[in-house]
């Protein structure tokens, strides 16, 4: 049996392998960085459109109200006024009974 063995010495990095791997580091970083940037500023367009759609929404709440409590003014004018109608045209039936009646009992012979 032989005993030979073959020991190397560990490979130092070259400078050129060194600068290599550091400038794809570098680029790995940028690229990295630029995504970011990328997201950042998506995510404050985002906030922007947030922001419009709670300032449209509170818009949409107060016409809402607004014409919920114009519609109940509304309501009640025309009840009003249809409790009026019917007054009306009760009063003119109860002339028209008390015109028909009095007719009546004026052509009759023997009275009402």
């Amino acid at each position: 049996m032989s005993t030979s063995s073959t020991f190397s010495a560990p490979k130092l990095p070259s400078k050129d392998n060194t600068d290599f791997k550091a400038a794809e580091l570098q680029r790995k970083i940028n690229e990295t960085k630029g995504i970011m940037e990328n997201n950042v500023d998506k995510a404050l367009k985002n906030s922007e459109r947030i922001e419009v759609l709670v300032d449209q929404g509170q818009q949409m709440t107060d016409n809402a109200e607004r014409l919920n409590r114009n519609a109940g003014i509304l309501r009640r004018q025309y009840c009003w006024k249809n409790v009026k109608l019917v007054a009306i045209l009760v009063i003119i039936l109860l002339i028209i009974i008390g015109i028909i009646v009095g007719a009546a009992c004026s052509s009759s012979k023997n009275g009402c």
